[in-house]
This record gives C-alpha cells, sequence and structure tokens, in this order.
C-alpha cells in the first residue's frame, strides 16, 4: 500500500544505509547495524514485496563496491538539499568490485536479497530465517 508520505520514508531508509556504508568506511568498525524502516529484504530488482519497495542492504552492498571512501566523500560534499540531487558526474567507478557479505537476521526469508545476489560471486549472502513461513516457497536449504 502506498500513502501519502511512503515514498519519503523510502527514500529517508536508503538515505540510512547509504550513510551506514559510509560511515562503516569512516571508522574501524568491522561492521555496522542500520536500523530502517520500511525493511527491504522482500524486494528484488524488479518486485516490491512485503511492505518492502527497494532493497536497501542491495543498494548500500552497491554503493560499497562501486565507490571508494573518496568518492563517497565526494558524492557527500556535493549533495544539493535544496532539491535532493546528487551530482556524481567525476566520480570515477572503475574500480574492482570489493567483496561484501550481507547476514540478515531475520523471522522471514529475504527473498528479495536472494534473488538479487544470488549469481553474484562478490556478494556472500546469510539468511537466518524461520522455515516454513513468508514468503514460502524460497530459503530452503535446497537453494544454497
Amino acid at each position: 500500500m502506498f500513502m501519502k508520505d511512503t515514498w519519503k520514508a523510502i527514500y529517508a531508509s536508503a538515505q540510512v544505509v547509504l550513510t551506514a556504508a559510509h560511515q562503516l568506511l569512516l571508522t574501524s568498525a568491522p561492521a555496522i547495524y542500520a536500523l530502517c524502516r520500511p525493511p527491504g529484504h522482500h524486494a528484488s530488482d524488479s518486485v516490491a514485496a512485503g511492505y518492502c519497495y527497494i532493497n536497501n542492504v542491495a543498494v548500500a552492498a552497491r554503493f560499497m563496491q562501486n565507490y571508494t571512501l573518496e568518492d563517497m566523500n565526494k558524492i557527500k560534499k556535493t549533495y544539493n538539499g535544496d532539491n535532493g540531487v546528487n551530482r556524481t558526474e567525476n566520480i570515477d567507478k572503475s574500480n574492482g568490485k570489493k567483496k561484501v557479505l550481507i547476514i540478515d537476521i531475520d523471522y522471514h526469508h529475504g527473498n528479495g536479497t536472494q534473488e538479487i545476489f544470488y549469481d553474484d560471486p562478490t556478494v556472500f549472502y546469510i539468511s537466518l530465517h524461520g522455515h516454513p513461513d513468508y514468503p514460502y516457497f524460497t530459503g530452503s536449504a535446497q537453494e544454497t
């Protein structure tokens, strides 16, 4: 269901994970946790599902793979808060993909995250979830 402020919440949620990804590289922390709503792990690259409109962890993973810390700092500096536009045309995204580990701890299987990264050897996805339950038909041991 899409309400009046749904898009604002989705956008803010994505900004939380992008900020968390940036902060992870700025600090010596081995991991970072981003608590945001709406969640994202049921959204695939083409389908919104389970109250998930975009896959926040996928956004953060790709952001960390495609941008260096220097690039992220440039993006932060060039952000124009007046109209919400990021000007990133001077960012070189040619660096090799870094490996990312995603650990999803939720009663429901993150079917969207699995679908997005299933054939990607640069992302290792672990889902700790109850089975069988929503989204049903996914998250079984046979899918590993």
